[in-house]
């Protein structure tokens, strides 16, 4: 799995450590919750009952400005390469009924690092690919696209439970277990938590298990009544807050069953995640946070999310004002497990906070975007945001068009006060510059993704190395394709994603080159020199197609490579 990884690029390489060796991880992530509705925060004057996530803080840390993505499946591929939206191509939720893009199985995962000396569990919702039914052997998506990502064992819903606003998809919906699908009646939470104590229960430590809640997204429902205390009206729509508050409340109540149940020992042995994927959907926010600047947006109530670790070697009854991204679990589940990695760019580890709460912040600043379409550019829309300790920057770009907003979240937390309506002051202008510069991320300079067409080694895998400096080496890398085969190679720059008979062709093509043949072991390379006019900022899309007579059309295709060279 390591030689499907990008090899360009520099990441954090953790030190290996005893001190956490053979912990458990319990990764507990809710779906649409921000800050204002869990206790232990305080933030909202009426956030809910979450007794025992409060009870957690309580006893660990927790996490006063943790960023995530504004919606869904980018923070879900964060958390899992530790790389930020743009570099895996997962900008935006998951729709199986038109997207071409999804995290490619060939990205070095959180459960590929820690396999197999850690048992990785997932239980719960995935939305990370597309719901394909038809699956050629290999290929990494349809229903079993988690494993294929990784993961050893997966039992849960591929997607959202239901598309609607209200209705009883927390009660009828899809369960698949490791890629057998199944209709289920029992309330999600509830078989959510009993799947994850059947894989505790039955899984030699030490193992990470992400329980991955699909509450308190909609539908908006009723929960069973003994799972919460509300006194709910007689329909969702006619108080959508307070049902998002009782489903909250369920999964509290859940949780609370899940760490009852587990033994005392695994228990004690076990760091605990609680977070959430991002902020409080607009629907089911509450005054004095602003619903507009709810779930899908990149204003404070769609990022700013409960994060919170306790468990195991973790300082008790503590609060971390650090500036930490969900991006940050990846590293911080590998030092955890005491695994090395390098392919986490973007992830800072939050191990050294786990013991020293109050150390200064490892990070200057924290990032979060979101895109359309998923993928790699051009994009019809792409929204970024960047923060220090005091002061956030927000650019839109859309058609085109870009625009910024600027807030001072000390004086205005609820960023009602845009401040470039308004000549900046001294220091506001120094702040500006610095997240003006912040922003803009840095591209890394090959990006595979995409669904090629297996064959009769599985799916081809095309990798690149090179620094795209002009005139420097580089080369590309094709790995278990059909023996002796013919390959074209496919270069465009833009991306087409048409899918067909399982697979989907990249590039826009503008070039096809040469025939080439892979050897004995289905392995193609081949070296040149980058060129010296390539224009800074372009982005240049590869695929090989090859015969292969056994697979089921005759031929199969790599996954795409994304080359995007250094700016000016």
């Amino acid at each position: 799995m390591i030689g499907w990884a990008r090899v360009a690029g520099v990441g954090l390489c953790l030190l290996v450590t005893s001190a956490w060796s053979q912990t458990n991880v319990l990764l507990l992530l809710a779906d649409d919750i921000g800050v204002d509705r869990v206790g232990a925060y305080g933030e909202h004057p009426d956030p809910g009952h979450t007794p025992v996530i409060d009870g957690l803080a309580a006893s660990g840390i927790l996490f006063r400005n943790a960023w995530s993505t504004p919606v869904c499946s980018p923070t879900r591929a964060c958390i899992l390469t530790g790389q930020y939206p743009s570099r895996t191509g997962v900008g935006n939720a998951m729709f199986p009924d038109k997207d071409k893009h999804e995290l490619w199985d060939g990205e070095v995962t959180l459960p590929h690092l820690l396999e197999p000396g850690v048992a990785t569990l997932l239980v719960g919702k995935w939305h990370l690919g597309l719901h394909q039914p038809a699956v050629l052997p290999g290929l990494g998506s349809g229903l079993m696209h988690p494993l294929a990502c990784g993961f050893r064992h997966w039992t849960g819903n591929f997607w959202v439970l239901q598309q609607k606003a209200i209705g009883d998809g927390y009660t009828n919906w899809v369960e698949v277990v490791d890629g057998v699908p199944s209709p289920s009646t029992v309330y999600n939470t509830t078989a959510i938590v009993d799947s994850a104590l059947g894989l505790i229960a039955s899984t030699p430590e030490p193992w990470f298990l992400e329980v991955a809640f699909n509450a308190p997204h909609m539908p908006f429902h009723k929960p069973p009544p003994e799972l919460h205390t509300f006194s709910l009206p007689q329909e969702v729509k006619f108080d959508i807050p307070v049902h998002v508050k009782a489903a909250i409340e369920a999964m509290d109540t859940e949780i609370g069953r899940l760490l009852a149940s587990m033994d005392p020992a695994v228990l004690a042995n076990t760091v605990i995640i609680f977070a959430g994927d991002n902020g409080t959907d607009k629907l089911a926010t509450t005054e004095p946070f602003v619903a507009s600047h709810g779930k899908g947006t990149l204003y404070e109530g769609g990022i700013n999310v409960p994060l919170i670790v306790s468990g195991k070697g973790v300082a008790a009854g503590a609060e971390c004002t650090s500036l930490v991204s969900l991006t940050d679990l990846f590293a911080t589940v590998a030092e955890l497990e005491s695994v090395p990695q390098t392919t986490g760019l973007d992830s800072v580890s939050l191990v050294p906070y786990l013991t020293h709460p109050l150390q200064p912040s490892l990070r200057q600043t924290v990032f979060s975007e979101w895109f359309v379409p998923p993928g790699f550019p051009p994009y019809a829309e792409h929204h970024r945001a960047v923060r220090d300790e005091r002061f956030k920057l927000v650019r839109h770009e859309k058609k085109g068009v870009t625009s910024e907003e600027f807030f001072d979240l000390d004086a205005d937390p609820f960023e009602l006060q845009d401040l470039l309506q308004a000549p900046l002051g001294p220091k506001a202008a120094i702040e500006y510059g610095q997240l003006s510069t912040a922003i803009e991320l840095q591209p890394e300079p090959f990006n595979a993704t995409g669904i090629g067409m297996a064959g009769q080694l599985g799916e081809p895998r095309l990798s690149g190395a090179g620094d795209l400096s002009p005139g420097t080496p580089l080369s590309l890398e094709m790995e278990a394709a059909c023996p002796l085969a013919p390959a074209l190679l496919f270069l465009g720059q833009a991306w087409l994603g048409t899918a067909f008979h399982g697979g989907v062709l990249g590039p826009k093509v503008l070039l096809a080159f040469p025939p080439m043949v892979t050897d004995s072991d289905g392995r193609l390379e081949t070296r040149g020199l980058w060129p010296e006019d390539v224009p800074p900022g372009m982005q240049i899309i590869l695929q090989f197609w090859l015969h292969d007579p056994a697979s089921l059309t005759g031929y199969a295709a790599s996954n795409e490579l994304v080359i995007m060279t250094p700016g000016p």
